[in-house]
């Protein structure tokens, strides 16, 4: 009951349920690169649309305050009416690029993943305060590759931006003797020039994040797979395996796929394997796999070719016998594989081996 239990953990339901528990939890996949292009993106349109509005009032405020600074109350009441009024002014002048910001902070989640809301990452954890496992983590190889990719992108963003700025040396050494309020200009135009190419830069990386993933792998459901075209269909799971007893996680209807490969060697057809030899599907049986493994480990340890042909007649013949030793064992075990898998697809085994 207990393996019956186990086996049946592992088929599609009890996958699209823990998808959606770590999406409760927060746990989504995403790209830091794709809000990090948001955020700039909005910084630089704040610069250009609300610079000098924004300038405009927070000049005023100041100016208003050093030009009367003589008559300034810096008594208790004093003091906390001059705060709590250069605060409202700071918060006028800037309450709608901060808007932007937030904004677009939002926008660069919510273009990746739906709207979620979840308090799981805030709660404390204990286990996340090991030294042990912060250094083990630190030290990690996915640790040390993203280091090094953000090393990447940092030199090619400062390299683009110094030798942008490097002509301009010249007015950014002028602005040391240049009044406050003639520096702003200056800063603007420079703040929006560099602020365009980091944009350029990030819309690549982020475009580049983006499409990866959706590239790869995803997740759908048992009853989507009949609907569903597929390049070749992989049992990766024990499934089919002589002793293990659970249902089959596809039927015939969902084998709409050009190849299909069973990892599972024993029996030496399983009934994924009948099914696609019963509608005429090229198949990979588990015995190719498991033969390469044994090929390649024999050729790192002796630096010989494997004797290939022989390993699959040995493997055959073992598998046979335990068939015809087990009573339990369907008439369809005793069959060794036949034309059917056809040599091409053995070769792409073979080489992904």
């Amino acid at each position: 009951m207990a393996e019956e239990r186990e086996q049946s953990e592992r088929s599609e339901e009890p996958t699209q349920k823990r998808l959606d528990e770590a999406i409760q939890r927060g746990d989504v996949v995403k790209s830091q690169e794709v809000n990090t292009w948001f955020i700039i993106g909005a910084a630089a349109l704040n610069l250009m649309i609300f610079s000098g509005s924004m300038g405009g009032g927070l000049e005023t405020a100041l100016r208003g305050l050093i030009a009367n600074a003589h008559a300034v109350a810096f008594d208790g009441g004093g003091l906390m009416r001059l705060i709590a009024r250069l605060g409202s002014e700071i918060i006028a002048a800037a309450a709608i690029p901060f808007l932007v910001l937030m904004v677009a902070a939002v926008a660069g989640n919510m273009i990746q993943h739906r709207f979620l809301w979840s308090t799981e990452p805030l709660r404390p954890a204990l286990s996340k305060i090991s030294p042990a496992a912060g250094l083990k983590r630190l030290l990690s190889r996915q640790a040390l590759v993203n280091f090094a990719k953000g090393l990447a992108k940092l030199a090619l963003v400062g390299g683009i931006m110094a030798a942008l700025l490097w002509p301009e040396r010249g007015r950014l050494e002028a602005l040391v003797d240049t009044d406050p309020a003639g520096t702003l200009g200056v800063t603007r135009a420079l703040s929006l020039s560099t602020l365009g190419v980091v944009v350029a830069v990030l819309t690549v990386i982020a475009a580049h994040a983006m499409a990866v993933p959706r590239s790869g792998s995803k997740t759908i459901k048992k009853d989507a797979v009949a609907k569903t075209s597929f390049d070749v269909i992989i049992n990766a799971t024990p499934i089919g395996m002589a002793g293990i007893k659970a249902a089959p996680l596809l039927e015939a209807k969902d084998l709409n796929t050009k190849l299909v490969f069973d990892l599972v060697y024993n029996p030496l057809e399983t009934p994924l394997l009948r099914m696609a030899r019963q509608k005429g599907i090229p198949i990979i049986t588990g015995i190719e796999m498991f033969v390469q493994q044994g090929a390649r480990q024999f050729e790192i340890f002796t630096g010989k070719p494997a004797p290939e042909e022989e390993m699959l007649r040995v493997v055959i013949h073992a598998l046979r016998q335990q068939a015809e030793a087990s009573p339990e064992a369907p008439a369809a075990t005793s069959k060794a594989p036949t034309s059917n898998a056809k040599k091409a697809p053995a070769a792409k085994a073979k080489k992904a081996s």
